[in-house]
């Protein structure tokens, strides 16, 4: 491009003479001319300029006068004055107000080389402002990075350290900042820093996991990445920290929860199972084998008709099918062994994942004793009837042992479904609810998270806030807990009243966003779920109390619940003196 030249003269022979002396050695330009202040400062606004080349005597306007206005409104366009005569004293007059260099007008073999060096010095200038901008941007970045990092010397002291690297400490910048590492951190030492210090210098990135108390302290399980490098010229260890005190813990927790998970799926009185898309075998409990019994590990990757006779695997096969329908089957199936006869009550239901395909769970009970019992007191309807109830009632049960494998998945609210249901039936005993409801009211209670199997078990227990993803996931609970119940005779509304737990009179809640049809039932649960949850901890954040959780239901009486079922609660909570259970 070529360079734009804006020349200060009031002699048009003299510009033009300029330009050729500069095209004539080899500098293309494209110029301009003015010759007094009001144009100069108009066009100075209007657009940039490489070079200006000002002469020194101009008729009404003072050449010191137009480097000044130079300076002040293109600063990054360099002065060069040029003038028909100009002694040492007006030289240095017009470099002390801006200007880069002078040229007489009657040797102007010097205007080309000068112009040249002018343009080079503004991009040296130019190019060092940038670089400076760069790292004052660098050194901001670091300052205010959500990693804690800092820099160590080799003798342990530490150079620099970010505000997350004092926060993440717990101590001010003078606590931490000239401090060898070991007056930081309570767990180092001189000695294992300097072996540590060896192995970053002979690796370049070393990675570790370590115990460390700071000033504060606190004991904190750190994930530390350290890079060697030279600062300078000064052997300096960068290192970049990860506080993994709560996902450390939350892991514990999931290993004791699996673990838990495991002995009851030992203790089931039956088979617990699940399939992957391709009708795969991805889970199944241990339990007590029996003679001829395939072990539960040889289930894991294949399908009922890699396993099972023929027409069992068949009946087994078109239930899973139905089940990634979308049905919740409900089957009793008659199982021929090599030594017995098993009678099994089976319940397959779909298990919906967002962005994943859905999986199908299954449950099995040994109802033989009861088909047996069936058979024997057909002839009456009244054994008949009580048969049936007894089947019902395992089934209820088997349903409400779902509800505490939810639980043995998340540990932090073991116990939150029974205490919802603690809360909700003296509410509805509050509001003289008829007691065959209330019944009703607290089975749904007990089992009224129990979609939450369809949730990963990291996304229940994670510690931190949960993505936009995360909590959609979380909202499906409420529909799939519907549609594990809603197969099931229950003699009460107990899948709806799940289904309708979390709505809201105003139409903001999930999953259908209900403003009216909204169960009696329903209206006690929600309130109760919600103060046992905001009474209860979480691993995202503590117990906020029962005070905060009736301030809650109270605010949004009328608008969220409703108003007698949280006037009944207010009782219960403020008056009457109602707690939880341990």
């Amino acid at each position: 491009m070529r360079p734009r030249i804006l020349v200060v003269d009031d002699d048009d022979s003299d510009a033009r003479l300029m330009i050729r002396r500069l095209e004539n050695d080899g500098v293309e330009v494209d110029f301009e001319r003015v010759a007094d202040e009001r144009t100069l400062r108009g066009i100075l606004t209007e657009r940039q300029w490489d070079v200006a080349l000002a002469d020194y005597n101009i008729p009404g306007f003072s050449g010191l006068e137009a480097i000044r206005i130079i300076s002040e409104l293109a600063p990054d366009t360099p002065v060069i004055t040029v003038s028909g005569a100009i002694d040492e004293e007006t030289a240095v007059a017009t470099l002390t107000a801006g200007a880069v260099d002078y040229v007489l007008k009657d040797n102007l073999t010097r205007l080309a080389p000068a112009v040249e060096q002018a343009l080079a010095g503004a991009a040296a200038r130019r190019d060092l402002r940038r670089a400076a901008e760069d790292a004052r941007t660098s050194q901001f970045v670091l300052d205010h990075s959500s990693f804690p990092i800092a820099l160590l010397a080799e003798d342990g002291t530490v150079v620099y350290a970010n505000q997350s690297s004092l926060t993440l400490a717990g101590v001010p910048a003078e606590r931490f900042v000239g401090r060898k590492v070991w007056e930081v951190d309570a767990k180092e030492d001189p000695e294992h820093w300097a072996s540590l210090w060896q192995t970053v210098r002979d690796r370049g990135t070393v990675q570790i996991e370590r115990a460390a108390v700071y000033p504060d302290g606190v004991d904190r399980d750190l994930e530390i990445t350290m890079n060697y490098m030279q600062r300078e010229g000064v052997p300096t260890v960068v290192t970049y920290t990860r506080d993994v005190s709560e996902a450390r813990r939350a892991e514990v927790a999931l290993r004791e929860s699996e673990a838990r998970f495991s002995a009851f799926g030992r203790h089931l009185p039956g088979y617990l199972y699940m399939y992957d898309e391709a009708g795969r075998y991805i889970y199944t409990n241990d339990r007590v084998l029996h003679e001829g019994d395939i072990p539960p590990a040889d289930w894991i990757g294949k399908t009922p008709m890699e396993l099972w006779p023929t027409k069992d695997a068949a009946i087994e096969a078109d239930a899973v099918h139905r089940a990634f329908g979308g049905e919740v089957v409900d089957t009793v199936q008659t199982w021929e062994g090599p030594t017995r006869v098993e009678h099994l009550h089976s319940l397959f239901f779909p298990i919906r994942r967002e962005d994943r395909p859905p999986l199908v769970g299954g449950v099995s009970i040994d109802v033989s004793a009861l088909v047996t019992a069936e058979d024997e007191l057909r002839r009456t309807a009244e054994q008949l009837r009580e048969t049936a109830g007894h089947l019902r009632e395992t089934l209820e049960g088997t349903v409400l042992a779902m509800g505490q494998i939810v639980e043995t998945r998340d540990p932090y609210t073991a116990g939150h479904e029974r205490r919802v249901a603690e809360l909700a039936v003296a509410i509805a005993r509050e509001l003289g609810m008829d007691e065959n409801d209330v019944e009703g009211l607290r089975i749904a209670a007990v089992i009224h998270d129990i979609g939450k199997i369809a949730v990963p078990a990291e996304i229940l227990t994670k510690p931190g806030r949960l993505s936009a993803a995360e909590f959609r996931l979380i909202m499906q609970h409420a529909q799939v807990g519907h549609d594990i119940l809603a197969g099931i005779r229950f003699e009460h509304p107990v899948a709806e009243v799940v289904l309708q737990h979390h709505e809201r009179l105003d139409g903001s809640g999930y999953p259908n966003g209900l403003t009216t049809d909204i169960l009696p039932e329903a209206r006690v649960l929600m309130v109760a779920d919600v103060v046992e949850a905001m009474s209860s901890h979480r691993p995202y954040r503590p117990t906020l109390g029962s005070a905060a959780a009736l301030a809650e239901i109270e605010q949004g009486a009328g608008r969220l619940y409703d108003p007698d079922a949280v006037a009944a609660c207010l009782r219960l909570m403020r008056d009457k003196g109602f707690e939880f259970s341990a």
